[in-house]
């Protein structure tokens, strides 16, 4: 991130869960503007197309969306975890000659 940051806020957490996923997974490239310091400006974000279903709609996705980061969230430290077992495992398994 270079100091050309904006900060998008909604009254509405649906609202703000469902541009935020939207915006993290589509390509922006079009909107960015500069060669040496590329960036996204005010007026180019604010012509970028942001499908918004009706409200009861926004509140369901944001609500499958969290629900799944949450999960994600929590298998990815289920897998950290059964890594970090395994490398315990493998030390036990093949010491190190200076450990003996």
């Amino acid at each position: 991130m270079n100091n050309h940051a904006h900060v998008l806020r909604f009254d509405d957490p649906a609202k703000q869960k469902i541009v935020e996923v939207y915006l993290n997974a589509t390509d922006l490239c079009d909107f960015i503007t500069g060669m040496a310091q590329p960036k996204l400006n005010r007026g180019m974000l604010d012509t970028i197309p942001i499908p918004l279903p009706g409200q009861g709609e926004q509140t369901k996705i944001a609500a499958c969306l969290s629900t799944l980061d949450a999960r994600t969230t929590a298998e990815s430290e289920k897998l950290d975890a059964l890594k970090s077992h395994k490398k315990g495992l493998m030390q036990q398994l093949f010491p190190s000659p200076e450990r003996g």
